[in-house]
């Protein structure tokens, strides 16, 4: 991951290995991922990418 605060919904799936965006939408209705809207735009944090890849990491641990 890189030093942005957050990332708009393609920077996200690039940093997830280039996950599919109708899978990250998934995630995102599904709670695993939360995003943040600012006007018309949605960005995911940093922090909640992380998140959500420790949460994933324990799963498969």
């Amino acid at each position: 991951m890189s030093s942005k605060l957050a990332y708009s919904v393609p920077e996200a799936c690039h940093q997830l290995g280039d996950l599919k965006r109708d899978k990250f939408y998934r995630l995102v209705r599904s709670g695993e991922i939360s995003i943040i809207k600012i006007g018309r735009r949605t960005v995911v944090t940093d922090d909640a990418l992380r998140d959500y890849l420790r949460r994933a990491q324990r799963a498969a641990a």
